[in-house]
């Protein structure tokens, strides 16, 4: 354990980990439609497969081999 860790900066690092990590994932996604899905859609994207809800894809992956890769990387 670092000095002047506790448990309350632990929870912090992890959460600006969560945030890196969706914002990253969203820009990726949004790089993967070359900037013709939203970066809402992009989000949405990043946020179910994190959860794991499984909605579905609302962004057309089916002919999209990097976005199905990705997709199974964010999952």
């Amino acid at each position: 354990m670092k000095r002047n860790e506790t448990p309350i900066s632990k929870v912090l690092d992890v959460g600006k980990i969560t945030l890196i990590f969706i914002v990253a994932s969203t820009l990726v996604y949004y790089l993967i439609g070359k900037g013709e899905w939203s970066v809402f859609d992009c989000l949405y994207m990043t946020i179910i497969s994190i959860t794991t809800v499984g909605y579905g894809e609302i962004l057309p992956l089916e002919n999209s081999l990097l976005g199905r890769a990705f997709s199974m990387v964010v999952v």
